[in-house]
């Protein structure tokens, strides 16, 4: 697993310009733009909370840790595990 995605962030958390409609607001995350097909590594271990399809984030997976802290992925094309699932960090999908 890559270390340092320094040069992949695509935007970070804050203020910023949304790219859909223009407006500054806040934006909750960090975004890390890697290519299509890149495989994804949960950051922490825990249980999928969400896995789910929607309108603006596309496929989205979100792993709350045992100690409450959320990690979700966004904007995929796919994934392969399910809500109440439990994974340990590192798990890929």
């Amino acid at each position: 697993m890559r270390e340092d995605w320094t040069d992949r962030i695509s935007s970070n958390f804050g203020s910023r310009l949304h790219p859909i409609d223009g407006t500054v607001r806040q934006h909750n995350g960090v975004d890390i733009a890697v290519p299509e097909g890149t495989r994804l590594y949960s950051a922490c271990s825990g249980t999928v909370t969400t896995a789910r399809y929607s309108d603006s984030a596309g496929y989205m997976v979100t792993v709350t840790a045992e100690n409450g802290y959320k990690v979700t992925f966004m904007h995929m094309k796919s994934y392969i595990v399910a809500a109440n699932q439990t994974i340990q960090a590192g798990h890929s999908w």
